[in-house]
């Protein structure tokens, strides 16, 4: 999870890059962050798996963590 989490601040940096640059680099930039989003989301889904039923609050927190990334990245779609 550590590595994706690294993975999604450097394709956020080149999408900010890519902005600035040209369409084609900035459709690349955003195709790859939304990649890495999925990636995140699987991993936090599956961490959610792992808690198990005993720890509601935290398994609460992670689904709330999954939805931010699904936003984050309808608005990267959207771009």
């Amino acid at each position: 999870m550590l590595k994706t989490a690294k993975d999604l601040v450097d394709n956020a940096k080149s999408l900010v890059a890519g902005a600035a640059s040209n369409q084609e680099h900035l459709m690349s930039a955003a195709n790859t962050i939304t990649e890495t989003i999925t990636r995140m989301a699987n991993c936090v889904k599956l961490g959610a798996t792992a808690l198990g039923s005993h720890q509601p609050d935290a398994q609460v927190t992670t689904s709330l963590l999954v939805s931010h990334l699904c936003m984050v990245q309808v608005f990267i779609v959207l771009l």
